[in-house]
């Protein structure tokens, strides 16, 4: 997120990082960061290669790829980081809830 220019107000489910505070439907986001301009902000999730196909998971999915900025309208970023191997499966689910070709939903595996 840092390298897309999310540098502003990170936080993140990992050391070093304060914990992300509950967005309107109740969900906490892995990591969140602002713009440095604070116009705009992304979500992100990490998941495991047992932990992409479930029910939670598609519902968090479906939540954080939806969230639109109140002024601009635009769709907010939503990053998510998968280990290397889960790459179809991930491409499934996302096919699976019509997220495969929104433009704001980015996948990296590591």
């Amino acid at each position: 997120m840092r390298s897309e220019g999310f540098t502003s107000n990170i936080c993140a489910a990992y050391e070093g990082y304060s914990q992300c505070d509950q967005t309107t439907k109740g969900r906490i986001p892995d990591a969140m960061g602002y713009d440095a301009d604070r116009e705009l902000w992304a979500y992100g999730e990490v998941k495991t290669s047992n932990d992409i196909d479930n029910k939670n998971t598609k519902e968090q999915f479906a939540d954080f790829s939806g969230y639109c900025m109140e002024k601009s309208r635009k769709l907010v970023p939503f990053h998510i980081v998968i280990p290397k191997g889960s790459e179809d499966t991930l491409r499934k689910v996302l096919k699976d809830l019509n997220l495969d070709t929104k433009p704001n939903v980015h996948w990296k595996a590591f």
